[in-house]
């Protein structure tokens, strides 16, 4: 019977390292230096050194949370031979430039991302008071012509 798990035995042959934890403690004094209140994790296996990154939801670039590329995170996956704070510092690294990115856009692209903002909190908020109207109403008749009568359009 064969090991279906050989695949995953460390040997000499295995670039996976040990962790270099000087280098990760400078990247993580880094991470708090450079994007404070944003969150971190870092992971290691046989394949990869792993980082991923983002502004937390109550720390100071929380309003970053609103676009979508910020929203996600930013994620490195390096291919061993490689450490941790090599995949955390290059987290760092884009985040930053994409920091810089977000500043400098131009006024349309602002005025764009403020309308989806804007049209993302309608919706949030019609769905919320849609489903109160729902729950709070016996007939769905009713509650659809409640609707349709605020909102003024169909709703299906």
């Amino acid at each position: 019977m064969s090991d279906d798990f050989n695949h995953l035995t460390v040997t000499d042959a295995t670039p996976w390292q040990p962790e270099n934890t000087s280098a990760l403690s400078m990247a993580i004094a880094r991470m708090e230096r450079e994007l404070p209140g944003w969150w971190w994790r870092v992971g290691s296996c046989h394949v990869s050194s792993d980082a991923s990154i983002g502004p937390c939801s109550v720390g100071p670039d929380a309003l970053l949370l609103r676009t979508d590329l910020f929203d996600q995170g930013f994620h490195a996956d390096v291919p061993h031979p490689s450490t941790c704070a090599e995949a955390l510092n290059r987290c760092i690294d884009t985040a930053l430039v994409e920091k810089i990115k977000h500043k400098n856009r131009a006024p349309a692209d602002v005025e764009e991302d403020v309308k989806k903002m804007v049209n993302r909190a309608v919706m949030e908020e019609r769905e919320r008071f849609v489903s109160i109207i729902q729950k709070n109403v016996l007939s769905s008749t009713i509650s659809t012509m409640i609707v349709q009568d605020i909102f003024n359009e169909k709703i299906l």
